[in-house]
């Protein structure tokens, strides 16, 4: 499969932990066919495996049928992807204040800090299936590590 260019892929995967290995065999390749360093698509990695895992524990429902929607487009130098889930959209996101406020026993909580050091841009917004819409931006135009945003917008949070 080659995603560079102009080939946008959607896809959508049962929600059940068991596929976080395909989605990593893929975002291994995308990151392969952008031309990521080992360091950047190491970041890549664990900010899609992140985002993935949290559809699935936070925002999907253990209902048989349940999805995970995973999807990769290219445009105007940027590298997105967006995981959307199923659950309750921004209403379940924990406000921006509380992030890296966790205590270092706690078994959770990091996920957000992650995604958002470990991606150029980081934005959330209501799908329109209800759920939540998690997009990872990687600046692709000269394929360097890029300038995190940090604005925050109403509706859309831009991080």
């Amino acid at each position: 499969m080659n995603v560079n260019g102009s080939k946008d892929v959607f896809l959508c995967f049962p929600a059940n932990i068991s596929y976080l290995a395909w989605v990593h065999s893929l975002f291994d390749r995308v990151a392969d066919d952008y031309g990521f360093s080992l360091q950047r698509k190491h970041r890549l990695l664990v900010a899609v495996s992140e985002a993935f895992t949290n559809a699935i524990i936070h925002g999907s429902s253990q209902e048989k049928g349940s999805v995970v929607e995973v999807n990769i487009t290219s445009k105007d130098g940027w590298l997105n992807i967006e995981v959307i889930d199923s659950g309750h959209g921004l209403s379940k996101l924990p406000p921006q204040s509380a992030w890296g406020r966790v205590s270092p026993d706690s078994e959770g909580g990091r996920g957000l800090d992650l995604m958002r050091g470990l991606s150029d841009k980081l934005e959330f917004s209501e799908s329109p299936n209800g759920g939540l819409a998690v997009r990872l931006g990687y600046n692709i135009s000269d394929n360097h590590p890029g300038q995190r945003a940090g604005t925050i917008v109403d509706k859309n949070i831009t991080v």
